[in-house]
């Protein structure tokens, strides 16, 4: 039930942004704003569901090494605002890899990757107003450089 609501909202966000670009003219901030406080519902709910995951895959972290548990990447969010996007950590600090492999990735890492659970601290980027859930674009400063 929770997910089909998603589902309508974000088709809803669909719709207004083709009849933008066809010309239909419609309240532009209303809509930012409509987007925000469901980004605002939705990511709190998800935050608290899974939120003791998130903590199982902390504790794991910190048990796998003791370095830090999450990653930040830079990203250039809607205007041009830099900010840094949470993820857990993947994969070993390069320093104190093994030097005969070229992968980094730990084997938390990999189950991480592979269950898209190393994206779930981008939920506190949703509750900041760096993303959307329904929109999340979000650049590499790269490409602006």
């Amino acid at each position: 039930m929770f997910l089909a609501k998603v589902q309508r909202y974000s088709s809803a966000v669909r719709t207004l942004r083709a009849h933008h670009r066809s010309g239909v003219q419609f309240n532009l901030d209303a809509c930012n704003r409509v987007r925000r406080i469901a980004d605002l519902f939705i990511g709190c709910a998800l935050l608290g569901l899974t939120g003791p995951l998130m903590l199982l895959v902390v504790i794991a972290l910190k048990f796998e090494s003791h370095s830090a548990v999450l990653e930040r990447q830079n990203c250039i969010a809607a205007g041009g605002r830099r900010f840094q996007m949470l993820k857990f950590r993947t994969r070993r600090d390069p320093d104190t890899a093994p030097s005969g492999l070229g992968d980094h990735s730990t084997a938390l890492g990999v189950f991480l990757r592979l269950t898209h659970i190393e994206a779930l601290p981008m939920l506190i980027n949703v509750l900041r107003g760096d993303v959307s859930i329904i929109d999340p674009n979000r650049r590499s400063p790269s490409f602006l450089d």
